[in-house]
C-alpha cells in the first residue's frame, strides 16, 4: 500500500457576480489589482480584486487552513484513511465557502443599503467555480497558469451591464463581517453567518423565480431569528439578555422557547413589543405562505418571497442590531 500525503491548497477566489466590479470605474482588462483586504477575526485573510473577484486564504484559520490530503497510488481496496481524508477535505471545502457566501453577502448587502439599491445579478458559486490564486508579497494577487485560461475567460466573456462598487462600500462589507463574526459568541441560540447566507441564498432563489423555494428558507431564517430575539431581548428565563429591553410580558421558560412555532414566537415578539405590527403582519403572511407550499402544494408567488425577504430584512436589523445592509433583489422576468 503506497500512500502519499500532501498540503490541500489554502486559497481560492470566486465570482459571486457577472455584473459587479470592484473599485474605480475603469474599463474591464485582465490586469488584476486589489481593491481592499482585510483579515477576520477567524484569521480568514480577504482581497476585493477590481474585476469583481473575493480572494480568501484559509491558512489563519486551524479549521479551514493546512489541510493534509491522503493519496493512495496503489490498487485495489481504498484505505479508509484516505476515504476519510477526502470526507474532511470535501466539509472544509463546504466551511470554506459558506464563508466566502457570507463575506460576499456583507460585501453586496452594505453597498445595497449605502446606494439605496437592490443587490444585482448575484451569483452562488459552486465548488467546481472557484479559482487558485497566489500571492508574490503582503497584498498581491495573482493566478497560478494553470488556473488563468479559465479565470480570463470567464472575466472577459461577462456581457451586460458593469456596476462598481467603490473601496469604501467594499471595506464597510469588511467591516460588517468581521463585526458579526465577533458577536457569534453572544448569541444564544442562532448563527448570524448562517442567518446571512441562508438570506443570500433565498434572495437568488427569488431573482432566479423559485419563489417557493425562497419563501421556504426565508421561513427557516425567521424561526431561528426569532428564536434569537426570544433570548436576546430577555424573554426567557434565566438567560440574560443581549439587547436592553423593557420587558412588559412575563417571560417564558427555556423550554418553552425552543417549542415554540413560528405564529407563537411572533406573537409573543409582538405582546413584548419587539416586533412591530407591520412586521408582524409581513411575518405573519410570509408564514401563512410557507404553510400553504408545504401543507397544500400551492407554490409561492413572486411577490410572497419579494415581500418575504423584506421582511427578513427587517428581522436581521433587529436580530443582529447592524441596520445597515440590506440583502434584497428584484424578481427577474422577460417579456
Amino acid at each position: 500500500m503506497t500512500l502519499r500525503r500532501t498540503p490541500f491548497p489554502d486559497r481560492f477566489a470566486v465570482l459571486s457576480s457577472d455584473t459587479y466590479r470592484f473599485g474605480d470605474k475603469v474599463p474591464d482588462g485582465c490586469r488584476f489589482k486589489v481593491v481592499g483586504r482585510t483579515r477576520l477575526p477567524n484569521g480568514v485573510e480577504v482581497l476585493a480584486i477590481n474585476v469583481g473577484l473575493l480572494a480568501f486564504d484559509f491558512s489563519g484559520e486551524p479549521e479551514l487552513g493546512g489541510i493534509i490530503k491522503v493519496h493512495f497510488d496503489g490498487s485495489g481496496l481504498v484505505p479508509e484513511e484516505v476515504m476519510e481524508s477526502t470526507k474532511h477535505i470535501l466539509r472544509v471545502q463546504g466551511a470554506r465557502m459558506r464563508l466566502a457566501t457570507f463575506v460576499t453577502a456583507c460585501v453586496y448587502g452594505t453597498h445595497a443599503y449605502l446606494r439605496a439599491s437592490s443587490i444585482d445579478d448575484a451569483l452562488f458559486p459552486g465548488l467546481h467555480e472557484t479559482f487558485d490564486w497566489v500571492s508574490r508579497g503582503p497584498g498581491s494577487f495573482g493566478v497560478p497558469a494553470h488556473a488563468t485560461n479559465a479565470l480570463v475567460s470567464r472575466i472577459i466573456g461577462r456581457t451586460g451591464r458593469r456596476l462598481f462598487i467603490c473601496a469604501a462600500d467594499v471595506i464597510a462589507g469588511f467591516n460588517l463581517a468581521s463585526r458579526l463574526i465577533s458577536a457569534r459568541g453572544s448569541y444564544h441560540v442562532a448563527d448570524p453567518i448562517s442567518l446571512i447566507v441562508m438570506t443570500y441564498q433565498a434572495m437568488i432563489l427569488h431573482n432566479r423565480q423559485h419563489a417557493g423555494a425562497s419563501v421556504a428558507l426565508q421561513a427557516v431564517v425567521a424561526e431561528s431569528a426569532l428564536e434569537e430575539l426570544l433570548y436576546a431581548c430577555g424573554l426567557v428565563n434565566g438567560v440574560p439578555a443581549r439587547f436592553s429591553h423593557q420587558v412588559p410580558v412575563k417571560p417564558v421558560s427555556p423550554s418553552k422557547a425552543r417549542s415554540m412555532k413560528l405564529k407563537a414566537r411572533i406573537e409573543c415578539l409582538s405582546d413584548a413589543g419587539v416586533l412591530s405590527p407591520y412586521l408582524a403582519q409581513r411575518l405573519h403572511s410570509l408564514r401563512s405562505a410557507r404553510n400553504v407550499l408545504m401543507h397544500e402544494g400551492y407554490d409561492a408567488t413572486p411577490q410572497q418571497s419579494g415581500e418575504g425577504l423584506t421582511a427578513i430584512r427587517d428581522l436581521l436589523h433587529q436580530c443582529t442590531d447592524e441596520r445597515r445592509f440590506e440583502l434584497n433583489m428584484t424578481w427577474s422576468y422577460k417579456i
